[in-house]
């Protein structure tokens, strides 16, 4: 990005009012044509609340080359980042890991951050989900 090679405007978001979520839309073009698409609709309760896309295009034609779903992909990504963050940051000796929250990204990060430490003792707060969590 900072070397000018890679275009990757500022996310648009666009709010579904009536139904109490948005839209954001997150394009970038480099090498690689292509956007995220998520939406997030914090009422929903039987689905996720978050649902993502990944578009891929050939830059030279427009052409599509790919649809993937985005959730998980932003799921492995943002853990990664902890995990990256983790190793190079956090003490070498550290045992024990804290999680606030039992969603879908505390689920993720603990499967990332095992891979940079052994703990010996994992710590969830999470005031209503913590039981099926730990399952």
């Amino acid at each position: 990005l900072s070397a000018g090679a890679v275009l990757q405007p500022l996310r648009t978001v666009l709010p579904v009012s009536e139904h109490e979520g948005f839209l954001g839309v997150m394009p970038a073009c480099g090498r690689a044509l292509g956007a995220k698409l998520v939406t997030f609709y914090p009422q929903n309760k039987a689905i996720p609340t978050h649902h993502a896309m990944i578009l891929l295009f050939r830059p030279e034609t427009g052409e599509p080359l790919a649809v993937m779903d985005g959730r998980l992909i932003t799921e492995m990504r943002t853990a990664a980042v902890s995990a990256v963050a983790t190793k190079l940051l956090a003490r070498a000796d550290t045992k024990v890991l804290t999680i606030l929250g039992s969603g879908v990204q505390a689920r993720s990060h603990l499967g990332a951050l095992r891979l940079v430490r052994e703990f010996t003792e994992v710590r969830v707060w999470s005031p209503g989900n913590a039981d099926r969590f730990a399952r």
